[in-house]
Order: C-alpha cells, then sequence, then structure tokens
C-alpha cells in the first residue's frame, strides 16, 4: 500500500448528523481498495438559561399590579431557539409572590429552566381626608354633644377599617378635642387624619339671648340695644333686670325706682341677679340730666354692689338668686351746693 487516504480527514469539524467516511487503499499497480466508517455528531446538551433578578413592586390595586421585568438570557453550543415565561413581562402580578419559570430550548429539543420571583406587595398606607374642623356651643358644665360627619379614606387595595378616637354624637368637653381618625388596609398599613371640635361656654347673656331668640349672636331683635317688644327697655337692661323681651308687659315693674331714704338722701332702688355675672351694674348720680355724670357705686359681673364715693349708701337685701339693692347718694337733697340731683343705672 503505497497511499491511503479519508473522504474526510481527521480532526477536522463534522456536521451535525451522521457523515460517512470511506477510506480508499492504493498499491504500486493502482490498485485501490475502500471502505467506510461514519461519524455521528449530536446535540444532547442543555441550554444554560440566566434569569433576571426577583423583583419586588407596589401593588397598585387589590387585584396586584402590572410589573415589567428585564429580559432573561440563555447560551447553548447549537444555539437557542426559544425562551419563553411562564408570566409574561407587562401583565398583572397578584399580591404575594409568584415565581416566574423561564423555559429554553435548542433545536435539538434540549430544554433548561430557570426561575425568578416576582413579589407584590403593600407597603402603602390609606389616605384619610378628616370632615372640616367643628363648633359647637356648650349645654352643659360638661360640654356638649357633637354629632359630626364621616370621614372617608382611599387605598389602593382597599380600606378595610375607618375608626375614629372620639366618636360622633358622643359628649365632647369644653375646649378643644382633636379627633384622630385612622384607616387600616388588608396589609395593616395604617394611615390618619385629623380635626378639631370646639365646644365653647355660653355665657348667661347668650345663654339669654338663645332663649328668647333662638341665637346667641348680638345682632337683629337679639341685640343689645334691641328693642323688640317695643316696651320702652333694651334688650341689655331686660336682661340685667330680670325681664321678658319677649312678653306684652309694659317693663315699668322692673324698671329701678327713685325715691327719698331716711335720712334725705335721693336713692334708687333695683333689682340684681347673682347669676347675670357677664355685666357690670354701674349707678351714677349728677346736677344735671346733662351731666357730668358720676359713679356713685358699682357691681361686677354679678357681685354686690361697692361705693365709689365716700359715704355712698349701700344696702342689699334677700336670699337665693336676687338681691334688693338700695343706692343713697352723697348728698341730701336741696343741700345748697347741689339743690338738683338725678340717678340712674348704666348697664354694660
Amino acid at each position: 500500500v503505497i497511499s491511503l487516504t479519508y473522504s474526510h480527514a481527521s480532526g477536522t469539524e463534522f456536521p451535525l448528523g451522521i457523515t460517512t467516511v470511506t477510506a480508499t487503499a492504493k498499491d504500486a499497480a493502482n490498485n485501490t481498495g475502500t471502505a467506510t466508517f461514519t461519524v455521528t455528531v449530536h446535540d444532547t446538551t442543555s441550554p444554560v438559561v440566566t434569569p433576571p433578578a426577583d423583583l419586588t413592586a407596589e401593588a397598585t390595586s387589590a387585584a396586584g399590579a402590572v410589573v415589567n421585568y428585564p429580559a432573561a438570557t440563555a447560551s447553548d453550543a447549537v444555539g437557542v431557539t426559544s425562551l419563553t415565561y411562564s408570566h409574561a413581562s407587562g401583565t398583572e402580578f397578584p399580591l404575594g409572590i409568584t415565581t416566574v419559570t423561564v423555559t429554553a430550548k435548542d433545536a435539538a429539543n434540549n430544554t433548561d429552566t430557570a426561575t425568578f420571583t416576582v413579589t407584590v406587595h403593600d407597603t402603602t398606607p390609606p389616605v384619610v381626608t378628616p370632615p372640616a374642623d367643628l363648633a359647637a356651643e356648650a349645654t352643659s358644665a360638661a360640654g356638649a354633644v357633637v354629632n359630626y360627619p364621616a370621614a372617608t379614606a382611599s387605598d389602593a387595595v382597599g380600606v378595610t377599617s375607618l375608626t375614629y378616637s372620639h366618636a360622633s354624637g358622643a359628649e365632647f368637653p369644653l375646649g378643644i378635642t382633636t379627633v384622630t381618625v385612622t384607616a387600616k388596609d388588608a396589609a395593616n398599613n395604617t394611615g390618619t387624619g385629623s380635626f378639631t371640635v370646639t365646644v365653647t361656654q355660653l355665657t348667661p347673656l347668650q345663654i339669654w339671648r338663645k332663649q328668647y331668640f333662638g341665637t346667641t349672636a348680638n345682632e337683629g331683635d337679639a341685640a343689645d340695644n334691641a328693642d323688640p317688644n317695643d316696651n320702652g327697655i333694651v334688650n341689655l337692661l331686660e336682661y340685667a333686670l330680670g325681664g321678658d323681651p319677649a312678653g306684652q308687659a309694659t317693663g315699668v315693674s322692673i324698671l329701678p325706682r327713685a325715691g327719698l331714704g331716711t335720712g334725705g338722701t335721693f336713692e334708687l332702688s333695683l333689682v340684681r341677679y347673682l347669676d347675670r355675672n357677664d355685666i357690670t351694674l354701674t349707678v351714677q348720680v349728677a346736677d344735671s340730666p346733662a351731666g357730668p355724670w358720676a359713679a356713685l357705686a358699682r357691681s361686677t359681673n354679678g357681685a354686690a354692689f361697692v361705693a365709689l364715693q365716700p359715704n355712698a349708701a349701700i344696702s342689699e337685701t334677700g336670699t337665693g338668686n336676687s338681691r334688693a339693692v338700695t343706692v343713697g347718694d352723697i348728698y341730701p337733697l336741696h343741700e345748697p351746693q347741689h339743690p338738683r340731683r338725678f340717678m340712674r343705672l348704666q348697664t354694660q
């Protein structure tokens, strides 16, 4: 044999599949002989998949959230023909943990898989919208029962409870009370909002106005200088002297009365009410109706009269809520320097 040749040389690349190699031998007389063998190249190695990293997303609704994730990669000696996902990117993922399986396939139908997780959670608290601040008038020394409108709350996943630190319809004390509204969602995230309820104590004069006029405001028929029953006595004086501003009485019976005292002095008699503790009553004297007027005695905030001039005579009698008061002038009638004297009651 002078030569031995091959149709496909050893050490060269053989294609996928079965290749027949023919070996040819030749002798010196050019006689040849052949034989064959096969070389089979096949692919049994799976692709290698590299998935994206695990992802976490915030829920946008009770159904979960739409999540976009980066593409996986895959390598294979022969070549990857397909790369598929159990849950597509850009689709809605439910609340909780979802495992996404990535499958790579090559031309020989070898497959490989890898996984990553998409976690959809709810960490956003509900947003609370409380009602506006409220003001109420006290109905007793303890305060007032106050009813307020309901708060609202919004949440991407849904509000499961809405509670108040002070219930509507409960009694609120005098002063300012802050009501805290707490909203909770299914993930136990909480959001809060607040508003105030201010309960103010009415003065005796305001209570009196509300009793007779249905309002506490110093205006209209309830104004201090108004005389809605046309009896010649304005409201503030009606209040101070225990009158009825809604009645038809002439009002003469409640007015202070002038008289002559046992010492020969001019005096003014009236009834003082202890519960009228938000006004000042001043008895004044003058030599002329035009004045000047001098303060003789004063009662402040329902307290007893006190003399403001030396020798001013004051007497108070009675029990309970009223006192009969007499205030006497410091000069006797027909005193040469003060031949005429005038007295009046100022109410503030």
